[in-house]
């Protein structure tokens, strides 16, 4: 007997959903989405995204019912993405960012953005921190030595000529990194150097040059559509979950 067919419809009391994350409401949901989209008929397949929840329950249903082939299961980044943020604060929070935290929020703000409850607060004060201590970090790079400064200044230069206006219009179409990798390899070297020598520099730079990287990468995927780098950093994100118990997020992350 088909599977989709064997349940059916859940409870609605009072407005509400009994059960909601339940096999037997899933059953009933796909059901109504393989009715409604003529799956086997107008399409093939029919992806279905959801939470990290959702989207267990749907694995562990395809595994159980052959009939759910036509069944996609597709982790929602967005959801992703916000569940990311409390592992990111109970890193790094007691370590400097609560006192950042302190210095430019107050009241209903800053509970929300300290306890990751206010997904849009809490994504801007992450990236808004990132930038001001990757920009610092890059500062101290660049002022310890001063050759790289002269170099970075005499790229800049040729960029302007090459413009042929005096403005930037082919420094903001080639980026400098495309023609300063030498110095980008030098910076990366600065960074492992100091970071052998100093702890709380290590802590600090894994927080602008690992962690924030993948979650700022994952942001821009979602917002480009860029599938491959969506699965890249999602994949590097892993550990962060597995190191603060989030062994749920860490298992439905696809491995390949």
């Amino acid at each position: 007997m088909n599977p989709l067919v064997a349940f059916r419809m859940p409870v609605i009391e009072d407005g509400l959903l009994k059960a909601a994350e339940s096999q037997q409401t899933m059953l009933s949901v796909l059901y109504i989405l393989h009715e409604k989209h003529q799956t086997g008929i107008r399409t093939a397949f029919l992806v279905v995204a959801g939470d990290c929840k959702t989207y267990d329950i749907i694995i562990h249903l395809k595994r159980l019912y052959e009939e759910l082939d036509w069944v996609i299961p597709y982790l929602g980044e967005w959801h992703l993405l916000k569940n990311s943020q409390p592992a990111l604060l109970k890193l790094y929070s007691d370590a400097g960012l609560k006192t950042l935290m302190s210095l430019f929020h107050k009241g209903a703000t800053l509970k929300a953005v300290s306890s990751a409850t206010g997904f849009k607060k809490t994504h801007y004060f992450l990236l808004q921190s990132w930038e001001a201590m990757y920009r610092t970090l890059v500062d101290v790079f660049i002022h310890n030595d001063s050759t790289v400064q002269d170099d970075l200044l005499l790229q800049l230069e040729r960029e302007v000529e090459k413009s042929g206006s005096g403005i930037f219009p082919s420094f903001f179409d080639n980026p400098l990194a495309d023609s300063l990798a030498d110095v980008f390899d030098q910076f990366q070297k600065f960074v492992a150097d100091k970071a052998s020598m100093n702890c709380n520099f290590k802590f600090w730079s894994n927080f602008c040059l690992r962690d924030m990287i993948f979650y700022s990468g994952l942001y821009m995927a979602i917002r480009s559509r860029d599938f491959a780098l969506r699965g890249a950093c999602i994949r590097k994100m892993g550990p962060l979950f597995h190191a603060l118990d989030r062994s749920n997020y860490l298992r439905v992350v696809p491995c390949d």
